[in-house]
């Protein structure tokens, strides 16, 4: 079921890190990149944006304004493991626990936007802010 998860939020990552355009000086339009953290820190810092905007655009009944950061949440958590390496054990172990119970949330709520199972923002909500606790515990 884990695998399952992991590769939909996989799939769902690759496809919401399409490069997006902009206008280059020549008035035509040159594909932008995305950079992601390579601190845990940094890393920190950006789920704790993609965690505000999903939590205020469900909580506002707009969860069309959650979509573009429930597709880079994904990045995020997927590279959080590997920036944790230096930590303790017990702490790596804390963080791939909450990553997992994160993926699990946001990925439910990604479901709702591509015709999965219907899951309310209600009964995730909590979880996320349970795990989002014991990540920035495990991180410090």
């Amino acid at each position: 079921m884990k695998l399952k998860l992991v590769c939909c939020l996989i799939g769902i990552c690759l496809l919401g890190c399409e490069p997006k355009a902009k206008e280059s000086s020549m008035g035509g339009r040159a594909p932008e990149t995305h950079s992601h953290a390579t601190t845990l820190p940094g890393a920190m810092k950006e789920l704790e944006e993609h965690v505000g905007t999903i939590t205020k655009a469900f909580t506002a009944n707009k969860p069309d304004d959650a979509h573009d950061a429930l597709h880079d949440v994904g990045h995020v958590l997927l590279g959080m493991t590997d920036l944790a390496k230096s930590l303790t054990d017990d702490k790596k172990a804390a963080v791939k626990k909450s990553v997992d119970e994160l993926i699990s949330c946001f990925d439910a709520l990604d479901q709702n936007m591509h015709g999965g199972t219907e899951t309310p923002f209600t009964k995730v909500g909590e979880r996320i802010t349970a795990a989002m606790t014991e990540l920035t515990a495990a991180t410090k």
